[in-house]
């Protein structure tokens, strides 16, 4: 079936050398299409042109964008005078396709999505894996005992670094979608926009979580944390978002580049990677700050740097407010991120309660949750290019592929654990059982949520690549770690009782 778009991107005119006037306009075709309709509609726009010969044509549709079907070796741009440009399209319009739900349809697989998004969910895998064999480690570091805050923290701040990470490889993979990184300057200016943008967030999002985490853990335990020991806690959680921020957002931009010359599509394999090395590097980077700040603390030294890493803070935003590209990106999405937040502090109370309970928890948590994250997120992200272009694709078999590429990049994390004995965690044929059924049941939630908030969003004006992440992510997280407890309930249930700790009295 033909999509029907067209797109005309920045065509400039030029007054003289310093007064630049881009236009930008896409072609969205009506909705009000019955299925199968051959009627043929004609749109006519006019883009008015202050001098014909300054036209510039500095970038191209992108080898990932369907055209108008029958157009080729057509011109779209008929001169009508010298002020104007008429641009005519006449084909058939099917922006509401119905596909029709059948039991073959239920395995009808697409194959270039499997081939480019399943390598790349694997590797999240193997990084997640190592986050989760990392957290159990770290659980027995000095700072973790002396802060139990440092582990509320931990669901929050992954979270909500991911959603930058995610959210900055949503909006590029659009970007490069749609043609805008094709051009060097426009392309250099857009990447290092974001990169400024996304250091603005992440010292904001650092300085929240580490006070919602204080918050949140002097409510669960009944006391606040000290103020000195609350200075490492905030620090540990500005440095590791910005560290992490600046090492991720250089990989994203990278990915999302080079997929663009490869000839792959970016939405299939930037998300993932960048939410599953987010995790990794965010832990590491908040355990050894955190571990070595818990010596200074109470010294002026920590003092000092608090006061300069929130001093930043407005630096950034400055930066970000200068670039004509993301300026509204600093202010755009912050609800959601915000609420997400929210949402995840239950997560990190219900790890916190449940830790020392069962064997393995802190190794699958971040794995579970992430693989749910990562599909629903790159789906948000199809969903989102798609409808930044105008183009109606097959969402159920969409839908279909990521659902079932879910189960083998499960099985293969069961194997890892195995082979491994991450966590200490006994794998048998009841947990392997449980445990699949608990992720079809999240990834089915997941994946519905994504479809739903995804047009939700763009329906009420508002770009889902910033405001739809961050929601989804949340719950994964806490319906993920609910379902993970839940498991080894219910393997307590049904008698086995191989990875349940006897509390210690």
């Amino acid at each position: 079936m033909d999509h029907k778009y067209i797109e005309l991107n920045d065509i400039s005119t030029r007054n003289d050398a310093n007064d630049i006037t881009n236009y930008e306009e896409h072609f969205l075709l009506p909705d009000n299409h019955s299925v199968g309709s051959q009627d043929h509609e004609e749109i006519s726009l006019t883009v008015k042109i202050p001098n014909e010969d300054d036209i510039h044509e500095t970038s191209s549709v992108s080898e990932f964008t369907p055209v108008l079907s029958g157009t080729e070796g057509h011109s779209l741009l008929n001169k009508s005078n010298k002020d104007s440009l008429d641009i005519h399209i006449s084909s058939p319009i099917q922006q509401n396709i119905k596909n029709k739900i059948t039991f073959k349809s239920l395995f009808s697989l697409d194959f270039e999505l499997t081939v480019e998004a399943l390598p790349s969910l694997i590797i999240s895998v193997i990084g997640l894996t190592i986050s989760g064999w990392l957290l159990n480690i770290v659980m027995g570091w000095e700072v973790y005992e002396n802060i139990s805050e440092l582990i509320v923290l931990i669901p929050i701040l992954l979270n909500l670094k991911g959603n930058l990470e995610m959210n900055l490889a949503s909006r590029l993979s659009t970007e490069s979608n749609l043609g805008h990184l094709d051009t060097y300057e426009m392309g250099k200016q857009i990447i290092i926009g974001n990169m400024v943008v996304l250091q603005a967030q992440a010292f904001i999002v650092g300085s929240i979580s580490g006070l919602f985490a204080w918050f949140m853990g002097g409510m669960s335990n009944g006391s606040f944390l000290a103020l000195d020991k609350t200075i490492v806690l905030v620090i540990s959680s500005i440095f590791s978002a910005s560290i992490c921020s600046f090492i991720l957002g250089t990989m994203v931009s990278v990915i999302i580049i080079y997929s663009k010359k490869l000839r792959i599509n970016p939405d299939n394999v930037a998300t993932p990677l960048a939410a599953s090395m987010g995790d990794l590097v965010t832990l590491l980077v908040l355990s050894v700050c955190g571990d070595i700040l818990i010596r200074l603390k109470g010294t002026i030294f920590n003092d000092i740097l608090l006061v300069l890493l929130f001093a930043l803070i407005p630096y950034w935003c400055y930066l970000a407010l200068k670039n004509k590209y993301v300026h509204d990106v600093l202010f755009a999405g912050w609800v959601p991120i915000l609420s997400s937040l929210v949402i995840t502090s239950i997560a990190g109370i219900v790890f916190e309660k449940y830790m020392d309970s069962y064997k393995g928890i802190a190794v699958i948590m971040p794995v579970l949750n992430g693989i749910a994250g990562n599909i629903g997120s790159l789906y948000v992200s199809r969903l989102s290019t798609d409808l930044h272009v105008g183009v109606v694709n097959n969402y159920i078999q969409t839908f279909i592929t990521l659902f079932w590429i879910h189960l083998p990049t499960e099985w293969s994390f069961l194997i890892l654990i195995e082979i491994f004995n991450l966590g200490d965690t006994n794998v048998n044929l009841l947990f392997i059982i449980v445990y699949t059924l608990m992720s079809v049941l999240l990834m089915t939630i997941i994946l519905l949520f994504a479809h739903k908030a995804t047009h939700w969003f763009w329906n009420h004006h508002f770009d889902p690549d910033n405001y739809c992440l961050p929601t989804l992510t949340a719950l994964s997280d806490v319906l993920g770690t609910i379902f993970l407890v839940y498991q080894y309930y219910l393997l307590f249930l049904m008698g086995d009782k191989s990875n349940y700790i006897e509390p210690n009295h």
